[in-house]
């Protein structure tokens, strides 16, 4: 027997913990391309693409988003820093992994008490971090992988440890839902509404998607567009 209640909860935590994965992943390549931290090898992302994906995604607001391209890459940085970091700021992580949080604590006694620590630590490790100056792109990559790590945890104990039962059921929905909206709106942005798909675009969203090593297998070539949506479509 499932509550109502319960129910609803169950499919939120899904939806909310796999927006929290999507926008981990987004931010941590838009922070690496941004700043060129991934070598010369990986084409790097323009201010307007980042804000524009960052929009699409609802971490940043149209006129946010347009100030920051006014004033330059080191706004649209800061923005970025601010998304990462702002406990205060209404369209940043800690407001997806507050959801997660309220969510959780709604049906803890339907988690393991493993399942349940692993998401009480991962929306409290963004509370934790500290931004230096002058170490901001390392402070953000230290932390979204660290978030990852979470995630991925949390992953592993719904798929293996808990009763695929009614709740699982649930959660499970709420994620895939969750999940196919996101890279909707990723494809659009990169290989539909974008002026060109160049190779760099097409890798970022096969890396959006984390499937990156099931194209270089299947299709042994370079991130060509028609192959790309075969694989993510």
């Amino acid at each position: 027997d499932l509550p109502s209640r319960a129910a609803d909860n169950l499919f939120w935590l899904g939806r909310y913990t796999e927006r929290a994965e999507a926008g981990v992943r987004l931010l941590r390549s838009l922070v690496t391309r941004l700043g060129g931290e991934m070598g010369s090898s990986r084409t790097l992302v323009s201010p307007e693409r980042v804000v524009a994906m960052l929009i699409a995604q609802k971490h940043l607001s149209a006129r946010r988003g347009r100030r920051a391209m006014q004033e330059g890459r080191e706004a649209v940085q800061e923005e970025l820093w601010t998304i990462l970091f702002d406990p205060e700021c209404k369209d940043g992580l800690a407001t997806v992994l507050g959801n997660v949080q309220r969510n959780a604590e709604a049906v803890r006694e339907r988690l393991s008490y493993d399942t349940f620590r692993i998401l009480r630590d991962l929306t409290e490790v963004s509370h934790s971090w500290v931004l230096k100056k002058g170490d901001e792109t390392d402070d953000a990559l230290r932390l979204l992988n660290r978030l990852i790590q979470f995630l991925a945890a949390f992953n592993g104990m719904v798929a293996e440890n808990m009763t695929h039962g009614y709740g699982w059921r649930f959660l499970d929905m709420g994620r895939r839902l969750e999940r196919t909206r996101a890279m909707i709106q990723m494809i659009q942005q990169l290989a539909v509404r974008s002026e060109r798909q160049g190779s760099g675009e097409l890798e970022l969203l096969l890396e959006l998607a984390d499937s990156t090593m099931t194209y270089r297998a299947r299709y042994q070539a370079v991130p060509q567009l028609p192959a790309v949506l075969d694989l993510l479509l």
